[in-house]
């Protein structure tokens, strides 16, 4: 998991590319919680992000990080995945206003 691996400082940006999928986005660390914000996910996006959680949730649970913010931006990109959206309401994410990116859909967990 590249894209895990390279957020090791504050704020990282990564673009990466996981079972033949391409995602693009940024994570932003504190010293207790952990925000990853997902701005392009192409290819095979559904069990490509079931994974990516997967491995978020385990990497937070080895820096005993005690939240995970996730921000996917899928109600804003210019070509938008009708899919994607069923996908993530199914897993509990919401919609929001995000203060810079409009709506958005997000998901907090805590007590990891």
């Amino acid at each position: 998991m590249s894209l895990i691996r390279l957020m090791n400082h504050d704020t990282q940006h990564v673009t990466s590319q996981i079972v033949g999928a391409t995602m693009s986005g940024d994570g932003n660390f504190s010293s207790e919680e952990l925000t990853v914000e997902l701005a392009h996910i192409d290819g095979g996006s559904e069990g490509v992000l079931l994974l990516f959680r997967k491995a978020v949730e385990a990497y937070a649970a080895d820096r005993y990080l005690r939240a995970i913010y996730w921000h996917v931006y899928a109600l804003t990109c210019a070509k938008r995945n009708p899919r994607l959206q069923r996908f993530l309401r199914k897993r509990a994410f919401t919609e929001v206003d995000h203060e810079k990116h409009r709506p958005i859909f997000a998901l907090s967990t805590s007590g990891i």
